[in-house]
């Protein structure tokens, strides 16, 4: 896996590969054909053979690469060579013909390209994945570090409103510091390592898995029984939620109440799981966490060079979690007054 050259960020496999290809096509273009027809079938058998070197390489590459991943510097290479497939693929593309390329080898080279695209998003996947047990270890330091600020929503409604929300802004910063501490040691190494491509690529795997491990590790509840139920309810409600009709939310409450003798006592079981929750994270460490989202969105968008604001605000992880996190607000008023609703409604049916 040596570079290229002390500036390229690809092996000197790659190099050779396409090295390769070029000398071959080189012999191809000076037969100097006089039928087209000859031609387009040179180029189609042409086609086909690169289309078995590159993905022949890609496999050896996928293959090799989980026991590479310690060693984050040549993970980085290894991507960046399918990056490089795919850049090189391009420019023989070009050399071909480029649009006047006879129909058929351009289809082959064209599915090639997707091939290697999706090539690079597995090795994209799996490399985001091997840094989860560190991301899920930075987190729960995150979470330890939110549950010990004290206050409630008493002292984010008070007078000097903005001296709390400065507060809240140091606490986040505070909070985040364990996760700002990984992924600013990793980043620079990628940032330094990969290919604009492969980087960006990568920025969206880690925020989703970011992502995840936040819903995961500190705003869900502990899955007790009740908190269980309480899942499939707000599992059921998100499907639930563009188009809800009150009965079927009355549906809802009763396909996992069943047992209950009443309503009274249904709603004690809706009351019991709000307090669970609202053991969990107070409103202030509520507030705190969702400043320490928009830190964390600011930091993954990098000024325009990273992510996309659009791609971030509106990936469903984010979506996930930001719901997830109202229900601490929103669990005793809001499903106890739909319940009671869904309770009248299925009244005035009768």
């Amino acid at each position: 896996f040596q570079k290229s050259s002390e500036h390229a960020l690809f092996s000197n496999s790659v190099v050779d590969v396409f090295t390769q290809l070029t000398q071959c096509f080189d012999v191809v273009s000076k037969l100097e054909c006089p039928d087209p027809e000859i031609w387009k079938r040179y180029m189609r058998r042409f086609a086909k053979t690169i289309v078995k070197v590159l993905i022949a390489y890609a496999d050896i590459v996928k293959m090799e690469f989980p026991e590479h991943m310690r060693d984050e510097r040549i993970a980085c290479i290894l991507m960046n060579n399918i990056q490089q497939l795919r850049v090189q693929l391009e420019k023989m593309f070009e050399s071909m013909g480029g649009d006047k390329l006879e129909e058929d080898a351009a289809n082959i080279l064209k599915e090639l390209q997707q091939n290697l695209n999706s090539a690079l998003d597995d090795l994209a996947s799996l490399f985001a994945i091997s840094l989860e047990p560190r991301i899920t270890q930075s987190v729960r330091e995150l979470g330890d570090m939110l549950l010990s600020i004290k206050g409630g929503s008493g002292n984010l409604t008070a007078g000097n409103q903005a001296i709390q929300r400065n507060a809240v802004a140091v606490e986040a910063d505070d909070v985040l510091r364990p996760l700002m501490d990984l992924l600013d040691g990793s980043l620079t190494l990628y940032a330094q390592s990969c290919e604009k491509t492969v980087l960006k690529r990568l920025l969206k795997e880690l925020w989703k898995i970011v992502m995840r491990i936040l819903e995961k590790t500190i705003v869900l509840p502990p899955m007790t029984d009740k908190t269980m139920m309480f899942k499939h309810l707000t599992d059921n409600a998100k499907n639930l939620a563009s188009n809800a009709k009150i009965e079927d939310m009355g549906r809802l409450f009763k396909s996992h109440m069943a047992g209950k003798q009443d309503v009274k006592s249904a709603l004690s079981g809706v009351m019991d799981i709000s307090k669970e929750v609202e053991k969990n994270l107070s409103p202030k460490q509520c507030a705190v966490l969702d400043v320490a989202l928009d830190t964390i969105k600011q930091y993954f968008h990098a000024g325009g060079n990273g992510l996309k604001k659009t791609f971030l605000e509106k990936s469903a992880e984010l979506q996930s979690l930001r719901y997830a996190l109202s229900l601490y607000t929103q669990m005793t008023d809001t499903l106890i007054k739909t319940f009671i609703s869904s309770q009248v409604h299925e009244g005035y049916k009768k």
